[in-house]
Formats: C-alpha cells, structure tokens, sequence
C-alpha cells in the first residue's frame, strides 16, 4: 500500500506487530477490534479501537469476481494498489465517506477502475507510475450497489 499509514487491525485472534530493526523494542499486542497505525513520515505508532467491522472486511472471491460489501472506496482502492502492486493517489477522506457494495470482475486493474468510474462518478488517470483517482463520489455517504 502506498500511504503515509500503515495499518493492521485485528478482527479476531491476537497478532504482535513490532519492528524487525528494533529487536530490543517490545512489541504492540492487538486483540480483536483494536488496531496500529504506522504514520510512515514520524515513525510513531498509535493503537487503538475500532467499532466499524465493515471497514475491514476482506474482499471475498466468488466465481471470479471480486466483491466488496459496504466498505469505503478508499478500502477498496487500497486493496486494489495492493493487490496489484501499484500507487493510487486519492482524497483519502472524501473517499472514506462514500461507502459501496461492488462486484469487479477477474481482469486487469483497469477493468476494475472502469467499473468503479462509471459506478460512482470518479475519474482516474495516469500519470507516470501512479494512477490518479479524483472527483466526488456520486453516492457519497450513501452506500453505492
């Protein structure tokens, strides 16, 4: 994922996240519903709780297609810069207003990005080695299927 933030959130289990260069540092234990931040510019981290379940639902693969349930569109681009390892620059808080339910077909990440532009309103470009995803959310706060 390419932003400044780094999280991992926990919901079920125990997980223990640290740093691999710091072996002296002890590590952050997570129980369900808790979550680390990593704000990759200080170096700090910040844990936390979260009461939203939804905002870290795993994307479920059915017959190919990819599907997102009630999940923020800023979820659902990062899971896609993941997924194919690819920058995507955004308005992060606009996006995590706009909640969808998307089915994305198998194919490339432009495929996906098509199927989200013409869902939702938004726009997306190149430039260089990042895709560029602006304009407002045409469901914004309201969930888009």
């Amino acid at each position: 994922m390419y932003t400044e933030k780094q999280q991992v959130a926990v919901k079920s289990g125990k997980v223990e996240v640290g740093r691999i260069q710091e072996a002296e540092s002890k590590p952050y234990t997570l129980l369900p519903s808790e979550r680390l931040t990593l704000n990759s510019s200080t170096g700090q981290f910040v844990k936390d709780k979260f009461e939203n379940e939804s905002t870290y639902t795993t994307p479920q693969m059915a017959d190919d297609i990819l599907v997102f349930r009630n999940v923020s569109l800023s979820y659902v681009l990062d899971s896609l810069s993941n997924m194919y390892d690819i920058k995507i620059r955004f308005d992060r808080d606009q996006l995590n207003q706009c909640k969808a339910t998307l089915p994305l077909p198998k194919g490339s990440i432009y495929d996906k990005l098509f199927i989200i532009s013409r869902t939702t309103g938004l726009r997306y470009k190149i430039e260089e080695q990042t895709i560029v995803v602006d304009g407002t959310c045409s469901g914004s706060r309201e969930e888009i299927r």
